[in-house]
């Protein structure tokens, strides 16, 4: 078996993408990856990553793996298949920034080992009948300048991990969506269109309006 990848591994490495990036799954052969890695630098994609997931072959898979480093992006786009690690969005103690709403019905976006920061500035929608993924750690920052929504398949930050929202928002848990901490920043609206959990604290620097909706935390 073997994989194709474009790996950036220098802290001084700074790669600047003026189009799309599109990671096409393998057909036919099994155990085979196209991987895009920042294991250090700063990778800036101007277009949208897109996951072309057209084979439906589990083994084969399509990868953005960041370690250390950032990638920044103006959308990204799953592809359709239906297992959930054929697609994977991997951060380490790195940080991964999308400029506009990335729905997620498909795949697996993951912290691991080391928290590090996920960035949804045009906000997130998650889930579905193909059970997607989204894990984090204790110690994650997952920023929101737009809407949350989970819809069929709930969503669950890891306790001690902090949700933060920087802009107005509407958060609409259609399924369930339980935060570890929350910290709203000045000037956030965050309107709550049904009830959410809350394990560890809730940090306003906005005021004791920040929040309405008739649910509960």
């Amino acid at each position: 078996s073997s994989s194709a990848s474009l790996a950036l591994e220098l802290a001084t490495t700074t790669l600047t993408i003026s189009s799309n990036v599109t990671l096409t799954q393998s057909s036919g052969v099994t155990t085979k990856s196209a991987d895009l890695s920042v294991n250090d630098g700063k990778l800036i994609v101007a277009g949208g990553l897109i996951f072309d997931n057209t084979d439906g072959t589990t083994a084969n898979k399509t990868r953005l793996i960041v370690t250390t480093g950032s990638a920044a992006f103006n959308s990204i786009l799953l592809g359709t298949t239906p297992t959930i690690d054929a697609q994977l969005i991997s951060v380490t103690s790195g940080t991964i920034t999308v400029a506009n709403l990335v729905t997620q019905a498909f795949g697996t976006i993951s912290n691991v080992t080391t928290a590090g920061t996920l960035v949804f500035n045009g906000g997130l929608s998650f889930g579905g009948v193909n059970t997607p993924l989204f894990t984090t750690l204790n110690g994650t920052v997952i920023q929101f300048g737009d809407d949350l929504t989970a819809i069929t398949t709930p969503l669950t930050f890891a306790e001690g991990s902090t949700s933060i929202f920087t802009a107005d928002a509407t958060i609409t848990p259609t399924a369930a969506i339980a935060f570890g901490n929350i910290q709203i920043n000045n000037n956030a609206d965050i309107i709550l269109a049904g009830n959410i959990s809350l394990v560890d604290d809730l940090i306003n620097d906005y005021g004791s309006t920040a929040i309405t909706g008739n649910f509960t935390i």
